[in-house]
């Protein structure tokens, strides 16, 4: 049934009789928007398409009265998308490709970071031809939609979370025609050294040459350094003003009761540390009987992620412990007491709060700590790093029999770390972001 009216309601938009689809998607954008723009009426309007993470940021942002903010779900765009572009190039890497050096290219800097290769493209070069002609039908459909629908709405900018997700690409392209700006929040902002080498390296490639980004927000100093030598926008035009959803953060700091114990789970390939996650599951696994009162969380990224931690039987879950893809963020920072992880943005963004925080570093190959966020040299008293596998056990049990309490110490290298990675303190990143989007 769903594949039935999927394939009437492409036909109806290859047919261009897409009225009626049109005005229901407006009708239900109006409802999930109602309040920004009910209550800013008049204001320069910004159209964002959602991310679960972005949409955190999203609600920072949609508080300043200057601007009004209307998020747009992203599966409109890959549905739209799936209509006209070839499934094998529906992808953030393929879409860009247009040789095989690109695929080389992406091995030899994506690949490394994931820890593994791209597929091959069976009959590349006629393919890439083919889908040179689909860009250019799903580009003229979307003039079509915003000469039909969207030029009567005054669109001031369009802000994405990535500067290269595919199913946006001709949709940017046909706004930045109509005088729109592209911005973009970049949320691979932060990572270890050689991540954010590898980045540049990546984004360096001619691929990506006539991406249509008119400005790029990164969340720290360090992340500036991955459009340094960009052919699609110049670095002038690259902002560092700390990530939006922190704004929110200061609330949730002083927390007295909180129960949870948090691991972010860093078992793929691309964060190095596969062993030592395996390691640290079979500690908290043991605690987790040990002390039935805490809450112990172990969060993924994806079903898959869950599904895969799941089959390896290294940890079951039970009462107080328990796996998950969807735990929201904000219960996460809200009563976490403590919290385990590696090389993810949520590790720097939970160091501005009060709880305890551990990140396993042992098993790191030949002591490399160009691919961990957080080196020993940034922790020299040991206090968030945990570079031995024996210390692990005694550090957890520490701190789930402590009182919330952290020493100027502590405090000062939390900071050195994350100034490392996010440039603003002040909680007022969404209002630096706003003024650049407006100036």
């Amino acid at each position: 049934m769903k594949k039935r009216i999927k394939n009437v309601l492409k036909n109806l938009i290859l047919q261009k009789k897409d009225k009626f689809l049109f005005y229901i998607i407006f009708f239900y954008i109006f409802i999930k928007n109602f309040p920004q723009i009910i209550f800013k009426i008049g204001k320069p309007l910004i159209i964002g398409i959602d991310r679960p993470r972005f949409n955190l940021d999203a609600v920072e942002l949609r508080k300043n009265k200057n601007a009004k903010l209307i998020v747009i779900s992203r599966k409109l765009f890959y549905f739209l998308g799936d209509i006209f572009i070839s499934h094998e190039f529906q992808f953030q890497s393929s879409y860009h490709f247009r040789n095989n050096s690109d695929i080389n290219h992406w091995n030899e800097t994506i690949g490394v970071i994931h820890g593994k290769n791209h597929e091959n493209i069976v009959n590349f070069e006629n393919k890439i031809e083919i889908l040179k002609i689909e860009k250019r039908e799903l580009e003229d459909y979307y003039t079509y939609v915003y000469k039909k629908y969207l030029y009567r709405y005054n669109i001031h900018s369009i802000l994405l979370s990535n500067v290269d997700y595919w199913e946006v690409q001709e949709f940017t392209k046909v706004l930045s025609k109509n005088n729109v700006s592209i911005c973009a929040l970049y949320r691979e902002s932060i990572g270890s050294p050689n991540q954010l080498h590898l980045l540049r390296k990546y984004y360096s490639s001619t691929a990506f040459e006539k991406l249509n980004i008119d400005k790029v927000f990164v969340f720290g100093e360090n992340a500036l350094t991955v459009f340094g030598s960009t052919l699609f926008i110049d670095r002038s035009s690259v902002y560092s003003v700390g990530i939006p959803r922190i704004d929110a953060y200061d609330k949730y700091r002083n927390k007295k009761t909180a129960n949870l114990i948090t691991f972010f789970d860093f078992s793929l390939p691309s964060y190095k540390l596969i062993n030592t996650s395996d390691q640290a599951l079979e500690i908290i696994n043991s605690l987790s009987e040990k002390y039935p009162k805490f809450k112990f969380l172990v969060k993924t990224k994806t079903k898959s992620d869950k599904d895969r931690l799941i089959s390896k039987k290294i940890i079951k879950e039970k009462n107080n412990l328990f796996i998950s893809h969807d735990y929201k963020f904000s219960r996460i920072i809200q009563n976490s007491k403590i919290i385990i992880g590696t090389n993810t943005t949520s590790v720097i963004e939970t160091l501005f709060l009060d709880s305890f925080f551990i990140y396993p570093s042992w098993n790191v190959s030949n002591g490399d700590n160009q691919n961990l966020i957080v080196g020993p040299e940034l922790d020299p008293k040991k206090y968030i790093v945990c570079p031995q596998k024996d210390d692990f056990e005694e550090m957890l049990e520490r701190y789930i029999n402590s009182e919330f309490s952290l020493s100027e110490s502590e405090k000062s290298i939390r900071q050195k770390i994350v100034s490392r990675n996010i440039t603003d303190f002040s909680f007022t990143s969404s209002e630096k972001c706003i003024e650049i989007i407006l100036s």
